[in-house]
């Protein structure tokens, strides 16, 4: 029993540890005008390269985040809605 209950607390550990690294990692790509490398991720929001992938990864998969491949050979991804709130706030700036 007493196991169990050790293993629900780890679980609810993981999770809130995790969507800190994601809500690290969506306030950093509103700072970089929705465009992020894994490396940029890791390094900006003191993660592992590995952690940064996973989770961007993830928010791929659940079609929050565009991989796009840079001229150079770069995955880059792309925040769609981030992308259109910086347009937008640009263009009320220009008015």
């Amino acid at each position: 029993m007493f196991w169990l209950a050790g293993r629900l607390l780890h679980r609810s550990a993981d999770r809130k540890r995790h969507a800190q690294h994601q809500h690290r990692l969506l306030k950093l790509a509103r700072e970089k005008d929705g465009k992020l490398t894994v490396l940029e991720a890791a390094t900006d929001a003191r993660m592992t390269v590995e952690k940064a992938e996973d989770i961007l990864r993830d928010l791929a998969i659940r079609g929050h985040v565009e991989v796009r491949v840079s001229d150079s050979g770069m995955m880059v991804y792309h925040f769609p809605e981030i992308e259109r709130w910086e347009e937008n706030r640009t263009v009320r700036r220009g008015r």
